[in-house]
């Protein structure tokens, strides 16, 4: 490569060029896992917003039937009353928020579990990819002329068995099921606020190319910022 000579650029998805389908099959059921692992948050997010529905409710509004609570009926709580006592609304607040603890534990417990699965999946899949990767480089390499050792002395051999394979092992392993658990929270979550409230879920999605143009302007001038910062404290 020259000077100046900008390196080729391949697309994300050729770095599997050389997996099998057992291989491909893992990947993919390590992101539908880390996607998945992304629910936690919104679960737990839908029932934050039940417990403060049963708060107003037991607590002023006791004149009228309490509203329907699903996810916390699921684990013993969400008892609809009318016109109860003091005591009695107290006590089936006690119920709602231990009904909230059990279910925010045993999601907290399922997604940790989706994690450390997506994660081995995907990493297995990348061991056994770069393995084969460094057979063929090794074998292509010990195939050149004698001549072409001679003459490049750019070529390092144990940065590129090394150091490039683990940064390819990375993008293609633990990597893309981070990204894949933090792509699974804003997709599950605009998945489960139409059904609760498509009018508010439209009015937020307006918003949102706006906040993401925001963020790459934040960013690019945090960057700058950090050049500038560098550069002074280098003089």
């Amino acid at each position: 490569m020259g000077e100046g000579e900008l390196p080729n650029r391949v697309s994300y998805f050729q770095i599997f060029r050389y997996a099998s389908w057992l291989e491909i099959g893992a990947t993919l059921m390590g992101v539908l896992l880390g996607l998945l692992s992304g629910g936690g948050v919104c679960y737990n997010l839908v029932q934050f917003g039940e417990i403060s529905t049963s708060f107003v409710e037991r607590t002023v509004l006791t004149d009228r039937l309490s509203s329907y609570l699903p996810l916390t009926q699921l684990f013993g709580g969400g008892k609809r009353l009318v016109n109860a006592s003091y005591e009695e609304n107290m006590q089936a607040l006690i119920q709602d928020a231990e009904a909230i603890c059990i279910g925010m534990v045993i999601t907290i417990i399922i997604s940790i579990l989706f994690c450390i699965a997506s994660v081995a999946l995907i990493n297995w899949s990348a061991l056994r990819q770069i393995t084969r990767v460094r057979k063929k480089f090794l074998i292509a390499v010990l195939g050149q002329d004698m001549e072409w050792f001679d003459t490049d002395c750019e070529f390092n051999l144990a940065s590129k068995m090394s150091e490039d394979m683990m940064k390819l092992k990375k993008g293609m392993g633990e990597k893309l099921a981070v990204v894949s658990n933090l792509l699974g929270t804003p997709i599950i979550s605009i998945c489960q606020s139409f059904p609760l409230g498509w009018e508010l879920t439209l009015a937020c999605l307006t918003v949102l190319p706006f906040s993401l143009q925001r963020h790459d302007e934040v960013k690019g001038g945090h960057g700058r910022f950090l050049s500038v910062g560098n550069l002074l404290l280098r003089v």
